[in-house]
């Protein structure tokens, strides 16, 4: 788990802020899931410190409140929805496997995220943000692509990508997240759509 929100932004980091940051992921996991469990406005600060293992001290050097993680868990689900997409990078263009894997992979991501969900409802301003950062995770998959040969072949290939990214989170949300029988052979169609968008977006270049 992560809140940072620059992109990409890797960077080496000392042994304390590794620990700092567990720490904070660990209150961030105990606040979700005490959430869950008791509902936002009934869950209390002492509740969320207990379940993280940690006292109120530590707790209120990287939290000042509710609202604080509130804030901090609406993040870690834009980071984790972004890390999903730059994952597509892996991918070979065409290549049903590698499809398959990484739809594995957003899949268990978006079943995680679900408690989440419930507690941090998306906001206009959240969206907006996370459609920024998308393009730019898109631009990233689409030079890795083209490194190993694959062009793009539409007018706006960076959005094409985007949407057909949003339309399998749409799908996987149905049925991860709020319960809706998936209908049967509906995955294989999805993935058979996936893979001939991307074919569409990107061509192999011609040497």
């Amino acid at each position: 788990m992560g809140s940072v929100r620059a992109y990409p932004g890797i960077r080496r980091v000392s042994i304390r802020e590794a620990q700092k940051q567990l720490t904070r992921d660990r209150l961030i996991s105990a606040a979700i899931e005490v959430m869950v469990e008791r509902g936002f406005d009934a869950a209390t600060i002492d509740e969320i410190a207990s379940h993280a293992n940690v006292g109120r001290t530590t707790l209120y050097s990287y939290f000042h409140g509710k609202q604080d993680f509130a804030i901090a868990i609406g993040e870690y689900m834009e980071l984790e929805v972004l890390r999903a997409f730059t994952d597509m990078k892996r991918i070979q263009p065409g290549n049903l496997k590698d499809l398959n894997a990484w739809f594995d992979s957003y899949a268990t991501r978006v079943a995680a995220l679900a408690p989440a969900m419930s507690i941090v409802p998306v906001s206009h301003d959240s969206l907006t943000h996370s459609l920024h950062d998308q393009d730019a995770a898109a631009e990233e998959i689409l030079a890795e692509w083209a490194q190993r040969g694959w062009v793009a072949h539409t007018a706006a290939p960076s959005q094409s990508l985007r949407l057909l990214f949003n339309l399998v989170g749409r799908w996987l949300s149905y049925h991860s997240v709020y319960d809706v029988p998936e209908p049967e052979h509906s995955r294989e169609a999805l993935l058979e759509l996936v893979n001939s968008e991307i074919r569409r977006i990107v061509r192999r270049a011609h040497t």
